[in-house]
């Protein structure tokens, strides 16, 4: 090998490293190292429907770390895979729909100006630090989730350039069809219940010089029904009277045949009735109560007779009830020719039903 030649070539390649080095030097000075953005202290993207292929609403909540630059919008970037709508799909409300704790309505956000592939932006006002923003957008024509799987995005709030100011990720996974709902079933059987206070109205010794009334505590039918038609209550007694078999003598109704009529003892009057009001109804009843005519017993010593051998309608109502009350009250009067006895008796027999 020539020697002469290798100290040559050695030289040429020294001198081409230098030429190269002077080269690379002459341009470092120029380099401009690329800005890189903060760090968003929360990030959240809630979608409320995570059903495949499911066209969702959803909330998209912020916290900055610290002053990097002045907010001008906000860029939410959904997963690949998700079907994003135009930008006008993506209308803005600021009502709390379960936000987080703390957070509060994102300052001058405001429909959608961008969607580019996945990246949607929003425009902003300039956002207080350590202060968590949230913004709905409120039409599920914006965003189509993805097949069942795990997916991730970005929120990045931004300059007016734009430039990146701070950034945070978020995930989500989407399930199957309906697997994101829960149908909850029950029954409610129908219900009726109807009780009277006593078992006995004693009437005590009856006076031409007074009308005789049942003594407090009156009679009552308390009634409760689920039943949405309304129920009935329904009266009837074994004798159409005051009967005493020692007598042989009854102190009738004011019955002509099976029927009865409305009206109001007086003293030395013969006559027995049953008079009844609708007094109370608890909270949640639906129903308006009603008092048959031929029973209305608003005033004192006033009602009508228990005539016939069938059930006649006492009271009912249009609705539910939740204890409805219904008083009652049996009126009696004598005059100067009434047998004596010791064992007038009646037996009224009340029942109730629902319409469902």
């Amino acid at each position: 090998m020539n020697i002469q030649k290798l100290h040559l070539t050695k030289a040429r390649i020294a001198g081409l490293a230098f030429g190269i080095t002077l080269a690379m030097q002459a341009f470092v000075p120029f380099l401009v190292p690329s800005a890189s953005a903060g760090t968003l202290l929360n990030t959240l993207v809630r979608f409320d429907r995570l059903a495949q292929s499911q066209q969702t609403t959803g909330t998209v909540c912020a916290k900055t770390s610290a002053v990097n630059g002045t907010e001008a919008s906000v860029k939410v970037t959904f997963p690949t895979g998700f079907t994003l709508g135009t930008a006008a799909n993506f209308t803005i409300d600021t009502t709390n729909t379960g936000w987080p704790t703390g957070a509060t309505a994102w300052l001058g956000i405001n429909t959608a100006t961008n969607v580019t592939s996945q990246d949607v932006t929003f425009p902003s006002s300039d956002l207080a630090t350590s202060t968590l923003y949230c913004f709905n957008w409120a039409n599920t024509a914006a965003v189509q989730t993805g097949t069942a799987g795990s997916y991730s995005g970005s929120v990045t709030t931004q300059t007016s350039t734009p430039t990146a100011i701070d950034s945070g990720s978020y995930a989500v996974t989407t399930v199957g069809a309906g697997a994101d709902q829960v149908t909850v079933d029950a029954t409610v059987n129908p219900t009726y219940s109807m009780t009277l206070n006593t078992a006995t109205d004693h009437l005590g010794v009856l006076t031409t010089g007074s009308v005789s009334t049942s003594p407090s505590p009156f009679i009552t039918a308390t009634v409760s029904t689920n039943a949405a038609n309304g129920w009935y209550l329904w009266g009837k007694d074994s004798s159409h009277g005051l009967n005493s078999s020692t007598a042989s003598y009854t102190i009738g109704s004011n019955c002509s045949g099976n029927t009865g009529s409305n009206s109001t003892l007086s003293n030395g009057a013969e006559g027995y009735n049953l008079g009844a009001v609708a007094t109370a109804q608890g909270s949640g009843s639906a129903g308006t109560t009603s008092i048959a005519a031929v029973f209305n017993g608003s005033s004192a010593g006033q009602g009508g007779g228990l005539c016939s051998t069938a059930y006649q309608t006492v009271a009912s109502s249009t609705g539910t009830a939740n204890q409805a009350i219904v008083t009652m009250k049996n009126n009696a009067a004598i005059s100067g020719v009434t047998k004596p006895a010791t064992d007038y008796q009646d037996l009224e027999t009340f029942v109730g039903a629902g319409l469902f």
